[in-house]
């Protein structure tokens, strides 16, 4: 294996994605290079640059392999929320539909949860936020800022997942490790429906953007928060 296909996972990955998502996030990582090496093996980096020599694709090697895994996936740098400049997130132009862009919706309802509204006021310490289709995950830094422990899921597409899990581990320090992400297909495995037709990202059956921001905050209602009840059952708000 050569040294453009050695994949060093970056440091305290799995103590955010979990074991089996940092098995597959590596497998990724292995897959992305690979297209690398190929592209450079055609000349089409050095022609395309003026380099002499392509052969490294770019890519930042060393350190603790986080700028590696963030130039692999297409993962920009964090920008701050203007509606509340703490909280930063990452997206990736790669995750087409699960992270490259944040939509009013998300923005709407993580507003909700900073100011405590209706159905959001209990979101805080003590309580435990599962959000279902994450994207770049607004909600889910909302609710880890107010002392949630939060778990960010989206669906399994690599860019998005590792732009979480930077976002994740940029915030970390100021969440003290109560944001965590997992890779998760919920239309299936909520619904238990293993043959549901899928319909692309980048399908053109998609409505259109304004169509979908509209109906996202419908889809957004599968945010999640739950806190342990007086007799010890769990109490879930949607």
């Amino acid at each position: 294996m050569s040294a453009l296909l050695a994949v060093v996972r970056p440091d305290g990955l799995e103590a955010i994605v979990g074991a089996d998502d940092a098995a597959w996030l590596a497998a990724e990582a292995r897959k992305a290079k690979e297209r690398v090496e190929r592209y450079d093996g055609a000349d089409g980096a050095a022609g395309l640059f003026g380099e002499e020599d392509a052969s490294d694709g770019g890519v930042c090697e060393g350190g603790d392999g986080w700028p590696e895994w963030l130039d692999l996936f297409f993962v920009a740098d964090a920008i701050q929320w203007p509606s509340a400049p703490q909280l930063k997130y990452h997206s990736s132009i790669g995750a087409i539909g699960h992270g490259d862009v944040v939509w009013a919706a998300g923005e709407e309802l993580a507003r909700r949860i900073l100011a405590h509204e209706a159905p959001f006021e209990a979101v805080g310490m003590d309580t435990r936020v599962l959000e279902l289709g994450a994207g770049c995950g607004l909600p889910s830094l909302a609710a880890a800022h107010g002392g949630a422990d939060v778990v960010a899921t989206d669906a399994p597409v690599a860019g998005g997942i590792v732009a979480l899990a930077a976002t994740a581990r940029r915030m970390g320090p100021t969440f003290d490790g109560r944001l965590r992400v997992r890779r998760l297909d919920w239309g299936d495995e909520l619904c238990g429906n293993k043959n549901r037709r899928r319909v692309r990202p980048e399908s053109p059956r998609r409505p259109p953007r304004h169509r979908r921001d509209a109906c996202s905050m419908a889809w957004r209602c599968r945010f999640l928060a739950a806190g342990p009840s007086q007799d010890s059952h769990a109490i879930a708000a949607r």
